[in-house]
């Protein structure tokens, strides 16, 4: 049992490990720590502050949609929403959430830097997530990430060409929490695609020294299923 800060201990195992994740399943009651959670909407929806940056550059139909949407854009009463357009601010604050509207958007490669860590590539017309080609033509794509001057706060990116699926957005948008990336067709904003992050930088993790010619285990290992520790009677006959 720890009951100070360190715990010092030793393990005898019958190979060299590889990797050591500690309360991977997060049986322990405990604050988690930022980078133990991938990015999501619910930490944007959450925010205390929060910015919506408008793409300027946008075709004129496509600026009133954003705007529209970003006027009823769904918050908590206690947040504080700021609306600019992406010509009016010379770099993202980094007290806040920030949520960039638009292919369009002049911020557009800061948030394909911050997609470099997860293997995703994103370009002013395509992006694919989970092998899945999303276009700037035919998608409304909405992506999460770490605020690239700020990991504490976290940053998302909504893409469309289609103005008729931008009112639903805002109602849509707050049943996909728990998710880091979106991907919808059509006026109804069908859903196509929808994923987490994975978590890169957990301080509960950590990559020990491999065997002799092994790689080391980068993804986080899966554990043995158990037995709930009560169930639930059986109806009876």
């Amino acid at each position: 049992m720890m009951v100070e800060k360190h715990l010092e201990f030793t393990l005898r195992l019958p190979a060299q490990p590889w990797r050591v994740d500690v309360d991977p399943e997060f049986d322990v009651f405990r604050r988690l720590h930022r980078e133990e959670i991938p990015p999501a909407l619910t930490q944007l929806f959450g925010a205390d502050k929060a910015l919506v940056v408008l793409p300027a550059a946008a075709a004129t139909a496509i600026k009133q949609g954003y705007r529209q949407l970003a006027q009823t854009w769904p918050q908590t009463s206690s947040q504080a929403l700021d609306i600019r357009w992406d010509q009016e601010i010379e770099t993202l604050p980094t007290d806040r959430a920030v949520w960039l509207f638009g292919w369009e958007n002049r911020f557009l490669p800061e948030v394909t830097t911050a997609l470099t860590p997860y293997g995703v590539g994103l370009t002013r017309e395509t992006v694919h997530l989970e092998g899945t080609p999303l276009t700037r033509e035919q998608h409304t794509v909405v992506l999460t990430m770490r605020h690239p001057g700020n990991p504490q706060q976290t940053l998302a990116w909504v893409g469309t060409q289609n103005v008729a699926a931008l009112p639903g957005l805002g109602r849509k948008l707050p049943h996909y929490g728990t998710y880091s990336f979106l991907g919808f067709t059509g006026d109804e904003l069908v859903n196509m695609v929808k994923g987490q992050w994975p978590v890169l930088a957990s301080p509960m993790s950590v990559l020990l020294a491999p065997a002799m010619g092994n790689s080391p285990q980068e993804t986080v290992a899966k554990l043995t299923r158990r037995r709930p520790l009560i169930a639930l009677p059986l109806p009876s006959q």
